[in-house]
């Protein structure tokens, strides 16, 4: 065997290991948290925007509390979470009860996730009867960035599709959301 075929194949697998271990590092860039601005759309002109989402971050880079808003300001969902190392211990995810209370009913979804070499490729959402009401496919960046969500609704043959933009640091930045080739929405992405 030549010296160069096996330089070869004694580095190519430490190259790829490398590489793969690169793609999977996660560079906080001492972020502490993220809002996110969204500004909703009707027959294609812009309404108002609102801050619709903020995050808070620890020192890993791993969020800690997600705070979901409602266009008048007002809390949707807020979620928090505490780790152990790198492990999450605890989960919390409340939705204030003061809010039309009668609207509410048991809600029921069952998700189906398929994945290829750690990248998922797909979910399928079931409703109570084991009707399919959606599948959402994804698309991935050379980083493992998720840069497309493309939503396909059976009931209604509708198609949203969610197109997400990075900088250079890797730091989501934008996201733009269609449904049915019609701009519904675009969010920005702001850190601190």
């Amino acid at each position: 065997m030549k010296k160069s075929t096996a330089a070869f194949l004694i580095l190519f697998p430490l190259f790829l290991a490398s590489a793969y271990g690169q793609s999977k590092l996660k560079k906080t860039y001492g972020i502490k948290s993220m809002k996110e601005l969204t500004t909703p759309y009707a027959n294609g002109e812009a309404l108002e925007p609102y801050i619709s989402e903020h995050e808070s971050y620890n020192a890993d880079g791993e969020w800690v509390e997600k705070v979901d808003m409602l266009p008048d300001g007002n809390v949707k969902t807020t979620e928090k979470r505490l780790y152990e190392g790198d492990d999450i211990i605890e989960e919390v995810r409340d939705q204030p009860y003061d809010r039309n209370p009668q609207e509410r009913s048991a809600e029921y979804e069952k998700q189906v996730h398929k994945f290829k070499k750690g990248d998922k490729l797909s979910t399928a959402y079931y409703n109570r009867a084991g009707e399919l009401v959606s599948t959402t496919f994804y698309t991935y960046n050379s980083f493992g960035d998720v840069v497309e969500k493309r939503t396909v609704f059976g009931d209604r043959n509708e198609t949203r599709i969610e197109i997400y933009s990075f900088d250079d640091r890797g730091f989501k930045i934008g996201k733009r959301t269609e449904v049915d080739g019609i701009l519904v929405e675009t969010k920005a992405y702001m850190y601190e």
